[in-house]
């Protein structure tokens, strides 16, 4: 799961737990995004610690109302470039290994090959977790599952955004339902839960 936080000194800041140096469990170095400078960085497992670094709900809980609304959308713009930030930690952590020395993946010999296997794991998760969030919003509906499928063909790219969560969704990216044919979010909303009163 990404970590999100906040670094008195460097603002926002992205950790991504796919990274091999951020798992779970591995207590090195860790390679951070400092968000609005776009710039990857290391920093000691013991380091990440208050007060240097707070989690994300920690930190905004800290706020009156006023700031944690201004928190909120500074952080949910931020949240945006998530494929950047993701990029960026891929990059730095390949050209800390030199392409060689600490390279899980012994067949890929570049930063983009190792952003590409990135991104398919990325990807498959999500259609994964859209796919299972899907399955039981239909069942809280009490209508049939019918299936997702993804789109085939460019000239059928829809843009939307969800009437549940307001997420912006786009079918050349996310599944659709067999059912409605309506672009499933990924907290599992389609078009065979909509009603009026969402407006």
């Amino acid at each position: 799961m990404d970590w999100w936080g906040y670094s008195e000194t460097r603002g926002w800041v992205f950790l991504d737990r796919n990274i091999p140096c951020n798992a779970v469990g591995v207590k090195n170095k860790l390679l951070f995004i400092e968000c609005n400078k776009e710039r990857a960085y290391f920093e000691p497992w013991d380091q990440w610690a208050q007060p240097r670094y707070i989690a994300k709900n920690q930190y905004l809980n800290k706020l009156n109302q006023t700031q944690k609304e201004e928190a909120l959308n500074e952080l949910s713009k931020l949240q945006e470039n998530i494929d950047l930030f993701r990029e960026l930690s891929v990059y730095a952590f390949y050209d800390s290994c030199s392409g060689k020395h600490y390279n899980p993946f012994s067949l890929v010999e570049s930063k983009s090959g190792l952003y590409t296997l990135y991104s398919a794991a990325w990807s498959r998760k999500k259609s994964e977790q859209s796919h299972n969030a899907h399955k039981e919003f239909i069942n809280k509906t009490g209508k049939a599952y019918k299936g997702t499928s993804k789109i085939t063909q460019a000239k059928k790219h829809r843009t939307t955004h969800c009437y549940n969560c307001q997420s912006k969704l786009d079918n050349s990216i996310d599944l659709e339902c067999n059912a409605c044919k309506w672009i499933i979010c990924n907290c599992g909303a389609c078009g065979c839960g909509w009603s009026s009163n969402y407006y």
